[in-house]
């Protein structure tokens, strides 16, 4: 029995000691970042620039968005704006938008059949361009950057020894639901990876990348055959051992549309699909911490119950322990947030994290059972590396 728990609790210390030095990233890394890579507002661009955006649908805010891209098209940025076909409604608002502008596009890239709709837009529109700038720079059609997030998300690739940069998003709370607070956890789950170097992270929403990198790693044809964009580069990133920078000045602060429960699990469950898929040892790291962290909270009544009735006298250690964690999960449930202005108080933040890690749980579960991925309405069945092998549209 002592070599039970002492294994338990090794685990535990273990687990914790990952999202400790996860949490300390998240507020040490901006610091040394800065101290890196000052801010280059005054320099010029690293070259020649095309930004490529997948569009499909519109959202409330879809038009603002896409007045404020069209701004950051000049002489040395070209924007290639990218729809399935002109039925889309995206199509006729970014059309009325472009107006006379020569240095933005609106483009019908078809139907894949061979990857995901948002990789085949991609590929159309980097064709389109020539394939002739010297960074491309992907952006989701929500995200919505200024000139001075642009030239932070470039800055980095000043550096000969940078392939990659990335920005990321950020929750701004609307509906103050305890949905809309998960999925903001969940967010916040993913801006540790990305603030720890050793992951080289990437963030599809918005990321830059030198052409002559993208073009050796045989990027293009890889997502050809990919069901998605960040993820996929991750893997290519770390099979061709290039270098990536996240920077945490290119931040898209904004809500993102998902204030219920159910809908955030999913979306974090296609997140760890993508993660089994092209990352697997990271979502291993991930199933184990998350599971064992999160796990003993759903077996901690029966486990307490057992106690009771079998072994009464440990019934008090067990509870001391349990509080312990939990309130140690409280305390590092602050290195998470970033410190902004969301609408999130801190206080209430770290009061629902453990309601947050034991819900977090389930999604992560169900990716452990094979499964075909949904997005967009389209069903993906995917093979080895992340390899798209069917696809049924509904």
């Amino acid at each position: 029995m002592n070599w039970i728990i002492f294994f338990i609790i090794s685990l535990d210390i273990f687990a914790f000691g990952i999202i400790f030095a996860a949490g300390v990233c998240c507020r040490f890394y901006p610091i040394y970042y800065k101290k890196k890579y000052p801010p280059a507002s005054g320099k010029q661009l690293p070259g020649s620039v095309a930004i490529f955006i997948p569009c499909k649908g519109v959202s409330p805010q879809f038009e603002q968005n896409i007045q404020k891209n069209i701004k950051l098209a000049d002489e040395k940025i070209r924007i290639f704006f990218i729809v399935e076909n002109s039925t889309d409604p995206a199509y006729y608002a970014v059309k009325k938008n472009i107006n006379e502008n020569s240095r933005a596009f609106i483009l019908e890239a078809g139907v894949s059949t061979t990857c995901s709709q948002k990789n085949f837009n991609l590929i159309k529109g980097i064709e389109a361009s020539g394939q002739k700038d010297d960074i491309y720079i992907f952006m989701d059609s929500d995200t919505d950057f200024t000139r001075e997030k642009l030239v932070h998300l470039l800055t980095p690739l000043y550096d000969p020894a940078i392939d990659a940069s990335s920005g990321f998003q950020w929750n701004i709370l609307k509906k103050k639901n305890f949905g809309d607070r998960f999925m903001s956890f969940l967010i916040a789950t993913q801006w540790m990876n990305l603030n720890f170097p050793a992951f080289k992270w990437i963030w599809g929403g918005a990321m830059a990348i030198k052409r002559e990198s993208f073009e050796k790693m045989n990027t293009k044809e890889y997502w050809s055959r990919s069901v998605v964009d960040d993820i996929s580069l991750v893997f290519l990133i770390k099979k061709n051992k290039k270098n990536v920078c996240f920077v945490p000045l290119a931040i898209n602060e904004q809500h993102q549309g998902i204030t219920s429960v159910k809908k955030a699990m999913s979306w974090y469950q296609r997140q760890y699909l993508y993660l089994k898929y092209y990352t697997f040892p990271l979502w291993l790291l991930g199933i184990a911490t998350f599971v064992f962290l999160s796990g003993k909270k759903w077996l901690f009544p029966i486990v307490l119950l057992a106690a009771v009735f079998f072994n009464p006298s440990l019934v008090f250690p067990l509870l001391c322990y349990s509080f312990i964690l939990l309130f140690s999960e409280m305390f590092l449930s602050i290195f998470m947030k970033r410190p902004c202005h969301d609408n999130f108080a801190l206080p209430v933040w770290v009061i629902l994290t453990p309601f947050f890690t034991a819900l977090s749980i389930i999604p992560i579960i169900m990716t452990i059972f094979p499964q075909k991925l949904v997005w967009a309405g389209i069903r993906y069945s995917i093979g080895r590396n992340g390899i798209v092998v069917d696809i049924q549209r509904q």
